[in-house]
C-alpha cells in the first residue's frame, strides 16, 4: 500500500506515542483511507482511580 502524505504523518505519529507516553506500547495499526485502526497496551499502575478502563467495539 501507498500512503498518502497525511497517511505517512499518522504512521509517524503513532510510532513517535512511545517517546511522549510512559507505560504504553504499541501493538497492531493500520492506516484506512480516512481514518486509522490501533492498539495501545496500558501497562503499569494508575495513580488516578477514577479512571475506568472500557472496551470500545465499532
Amino acid at each position: 500500500m501507498q500512503l498518502s502524505q497525511i497517511g505517512v504523518i499518522a504512521d509517524i505519529l503513532w510510532h513517535e506515542i512511545k517517546n511522549h507516553a510512559k507505560n504504553v506500547d504499541l501493538d497492531a495499526f493500520v492506516v484506512m483511507p480516512n481514518h486509522i485502526h490501533g492498539i495501545l497496551i496500558l501497562n503499569g499502575e494508575n495513580n488516578n482511580h477514577n479512571i475506568k478502563k472500557t472496551t470500545i467495539i465499532p
